[in-house]
């Protein structure tokens, strides 16, 4: 088990205490973006920027922009080491489709915990080209590993996640380590109900890429 997943199956399994919520986000990052690297068929990538999206009744953390109680036909934030693709219906449609993105979920539906990590940027490892924003890391992944394997990992289980024979899977791998990892507010929609304006300023996006702005547009 690689420290991403023992800290990620620590929280999901309400392990952590939850005073040390945003502290454990802290050291979820570090492993994310200094031992981690993303695997997409023959590809390998950096993951540069991440977002937090977590509702847990034990942590009494209720962040509306989780997508706990939506797309409940997969409800995939509700499970552990799967990978969440926003609105998924179909591949073929998918891969045509303008508003898309991938999490990693790190649920657990008997502990009432709903979690995911949206991947906002990634870097080739071999050719350095950076893949910026949600909708283009989908298209890349797509491209990689194929409509039909595509299909496989947005809707099977078991961990696909960290399952190195899985055409998309996360592996540990160091790096980075000489770039800091900044913190700011999440790219998000302004709030319209007071639940989601508690969390709407919430320091949950890191990332290490200099060139990243503090605030996107």
């Amino acid at each position: 088990m690689t420290a991403l997943e023992k800290l990620l199956s620590d929280l999901a399994t309400n392990k952590i205490f939850p005073e040390d919520l945003e502290k454990v986000f802290d050291e979820i990052s570090v492993a994310f973006l200094r031992q981690t690297k993303l695997v997409a068929g023959q590809s390998d990538y950096l993951i540069k920027e991440i977002e937090f999206y977590f509702s847990g009744e034990y942590y009494n953390h209720f962040d509306s922009y989780a997508h706990s109680n939506q797309y409940k036909t997969v409800q995939r934030q509700g499970e552990f080491g799967e990978w969440y693709f926003h609105r998924y219906k179909s591949a073929d449609a998918y891969a045509k489709q303008k508003f898309r993105g991938v999490d990693l979920a790190f649920g657990n539906k008997e502990f009432k915990n709903f979690g995911g990590i949206l991947i906002r940027q990634i870097e080739n490892v071999e050719t350095s080209q950076i893949i910026d924003g949600i909708s283009n890391i989908v298209g890349e992944i797509i491209k990689n590993i194929g409509v039909e394997n595509f299909h496989k990992v947005a809707t099977e289980t078991g961990q696909l996640a960290f399952d190195k024979s899985c055409s998309l899977h996360l592996e540990a791998f160091k790096n980075s380590f000489d770039k800091p990892i900044h913190k700011s507010a999440r790219v998000i929609p302004k709030p319209d109900t007071e639940e989601k304006a508690k969390y709407y300023q919430r320091f949950y996006r890191y990332f290490n890429n200099p060139e990243i702005k503090q605030v996107r547009p």
